[in-house]
């Protein structure tokens, strides 16, 4: 899991500053993994890409799964560390 926050933490720093630094100099509302897709992946420089970002693909941030809201970022990342350890756990009973 400290793996998963140091991992997370620097990805996050990377995005934040590729945002600052991108060619598109547009406002990024908040810094979050599908504003800054959308800000650094534009339809002039990646004219396949560009669609598929906006369609949301790479940043399911509003997927429900049995009740519970799964981020695309670290919530998801965790919850998902969090299942293989109970499946490990309940496996050795």
């Amino acid at each position: 899991m400290t793996s998963h926050a140091r991992v997370h933490s620097f990805f996050q720093r990377d995005m934040d500053r590729a945002v600052q630094t991108g060619v598109n100099s547009g406002p990024v509302l908040g810094v979050s993994y599908k504003a800054a897709l959308e800000h650094l992946v534009t339809s002039e420089r990646f004219p396949h890409l560009s669609p598929v970002i906006l369609a949301g693909a790479y940043s399911p941030e509003n997927d429900y799964k049995d009740g519970h809201s799964y981020g695309f970022e670290f919530d998801f990342g965790l919850a998902r560390i969090l299942d293989g350890i109970e499946h490990y756990v309940n496996s050795k009973r």
